[in-house]
């Protein structure tokens, strides 16, 4: 699964059009022709600040979130509250005039700041995290709503459904096709987003309801937007950050490009010895990796706080009960902050049974730094010889690359 596509399934594929509208025709639009003659009579809208909420259903899995977003441009800013699973987070994504979107969390009590700079990107991949935030938690609800509409009329594909009421509201609903790589299924043959289902409100063409539907009809995604304030004064100060001090800072740039820096290393190119370590398992007892010499081992750096990584979490269930007979040895490295996240997630997900260790320092070095992990997850497979045979992105990592070390 490429991580275009890995994206998409964490994606709120939402930028949207619109302002105080002066509708091109007093009769409500029965075709797709009146809605494009409709969007042509809208103000612009140069700014916005609205209130949203957001659920999110992936299985079993739930969450919600809550907050505030605001857009000047291309300039977004977004502070939320995010549910998952019982455990809270709150997030500040920042979208700034560089073109590097910045989300801080405040994880255990500590802050957070994953970076990533746009312009490091190829330009599809770059347009996919302005469209979702990059799969960070908050992300999806920091991107630009503001042209939206316009784009969405251009795409091929886009459907009128309607007219709805939306808190008494008259919206016009849009279904808009997902413009991503989905030609292979998702691990596990699991549904994939197909469709972005819009409500435009009448009056202006800002959205008041998004939702996402996946593939086999289901609703993965639903966001509501209340209290919509269009081209109200921000000042440029409320688009700019600056990490605070202390901060751990993450660059995910090399990871959304699948080349981290630490792959290009000669110690972790394929081939190479795995660089040792020793740690503590969750229930600390003592771990290894030089102990595991003659089984095939896979290292999974994770963290509860990381939406891709939760998302990744059947595949990695899936790959564990396939080869985990076989003599697989599956070991989770987590880089939260207390060991009470992965303990808390790991007792209400009974089939995330594999070792997990956390990020702990071995000779001076983070484990994580051993192996140069610049973006979560990442994982390395290492062969009977404690040879590295892979090490990216686990959806990446194709079962059958597994199968011959055994």
């Amino acid at each position: 699964m490429s991580t275009l596509r890995f994206l998409s399934i964490v994606a709120v594929i939402v930028q949207i059009l619109s302002l105080a509208a002066k509708p091109a025709f007093a009769a409500d639009p029965a075709n797709l022709d009146d809605i494009k003659k409709w969007a042509e009579g809208l103000d612009p809208i140069n700014t916005y600040q609205s209130d949203v909420a957001m659920k999110m259903q992936m299985g079993e899995r739930k969450m919600t979130l809550g907050g505030e977003v605001m857009g000047k441009g291309a300039l977004t800013r977004s502070r939320m509250t995010m549910d998952m699973m019982g455990q809270k987070m709150d997030t500040l994504t920042v979208l700034d005039k560089n073109d590097v979107q910045w989300t801080e969390m405040n994880v255990m009590g500590k802050q957070q700041v994953i970076k990533m700079d746009l312009s490091k990107l190829p330009a599809e991949l770059a347009e996919m995290v302005r469209q979702s935030g990059g799969g960070m938690p908050g992300g999806g609800a920091g991107q630009a709503y503001g042209a939206f509409l316009g784009d969405s009329l251009g795409k091929q594909g886009v459907e009128f459904a309607g007219v709805e009421k939306v808190n008494e509201e008259t919206v016009y609903v849009l279904r808009i096709p997902v413009d991503l790589d989905l030609k292979q299924p998702a691990p596990g043959g699991k549904p994939i987003p197909e469709k972005t289902v819009v409500a435009f409100g009448q009056k202006d063409g800002f959205p008041r309801r998004v939702s996402m539907v996946m593939s086999d009809g289901t609703t993965m995604m639903e966001m509501a937007f209340n209290n919509i304030k269009l081209n109200p004064d921000l000042e440029d100060g409320l688009f700019a950050y600056t990490p605070p001090e202390g901060a751990n800072v993450m660059d995910m740039a090399a990871m959304m490009q699948g080349d981290s820096p630490g792959a290009e290393s000669s110690a972790l190119s394929s081939g190479n010895a795995a660089p040792d370590f020793e740690a503590k398992t969750l229930d600390g007892k003592p771990f290894k990796l030089s102990d595991m010499k003659g089984k095939v081992v896979l290292l999974d750096f994770w963290a509860t706080w990381c939406k891709p990584c939760i998302q990744m979490m059947p595949h990695m269930i899936e790959l564990n009960k396939k080869f985990s007979k076989q003599g697989l040895v599956m070991v989770g490295i987590s880089i939260d902050d207390s060991a009470n996240a992965p303990k808390g997630y790991i007792a209400k997900n009974k089939d995330v049974n594999w070792l997990q260790l956390m990020d702990a320092k071995f000779n001076g070095k983070l484990v994580s730094d051993l192996y140069g992990v610049s973006g979560i997850p990442h994982t390395v497979l290492i062969d009977k010889e404690g040879k590295i045979v892979f090490a990216d992105h686990p959806g990446r990592l194709d079962d059958e690359v597994i199968a011959k070390l055994f």
